[in-house]
């Protein structure tokens, strides 16, 4: 409370007639202060009882509650991870969840939580990296075995225009089909 709510409040209740009521504006500032963390701290006792539980086994039931989310939020990366993270997860949250107690959980979400975030940017990081056509890998995969090379030669003829015409005006033999000469 600032000093000019106690401050009006004092010449309000001060220039009463009443006594009480002038006795009661010096202390008004105090008593509002007190009543306000009084009830907040009710307010925050009231929400960690129904937060943590009241006794030992609603605390137990609060405990797995929240481990179960946080084993759902991992399990929403279960398709990212790289293919040799798979192996820690159940087929079904559901599963995870019937198979381990709250402990058990906890342990599991321990362990895997940071390993299964930086398997998901490696997997992100290897995906990117280095993508090719399809029609460069059964060009590579015909070459590679014998085959014919129709495979390859279509691959490589199907190029845009705009890069054939870049092609044909380039003279110099490491003249690039993509930036003009002089680059």
């Amino acid at each position: 409370m600032s000093a000019e709510w106690g401050r009006l409040q004092y010449l309000h209740l001060g220039s009463s007639k009443d006594e009480v009521d002038r006795r009661m504006a010096a202390r008004w500032t105090e008593k509002i202060i007190q009543r306000l963390w009084s009830e907040w701290f009710l307010l925050w006792e009231t929400r960690n009882l129904q937060v943590h539980g009241h006794d030992q086994i609603t605390r137990e039931a609060s405990k797995r509650a929240q481990v179960i989310r946080e084993v759902r939020t991992i399990y929403a990366l279960k398709g990212k991870v790289m293919p040799v993270d798979e192996h820690a997860f159940y087929d079904t949250v559901e599963a995870h969840t019937d198979a381990q107690n709250a402990n058990q959980m906890r342990n599991w979400v321990t362990l895997w939580k940071d390993v299964m975030v930086t398997s998901v940017q490696t997997a992100l990081h290897r995906g990117i990296r280095g993508m090719q056509t399809i029609a460069s890998l059964f060009a590579r995969q015909n070459t590679l075995y014998g085959g014919n090379n129709d495979a390859a030669s279509s691959a490589e003829t199907e190029t845009e225009p705009e890069h054939e015409a870049a092609a044909e005006t380039a003279t110099e033999p490491n003249a690039s089909p993509i930036f003009p000469q002089g680059l």
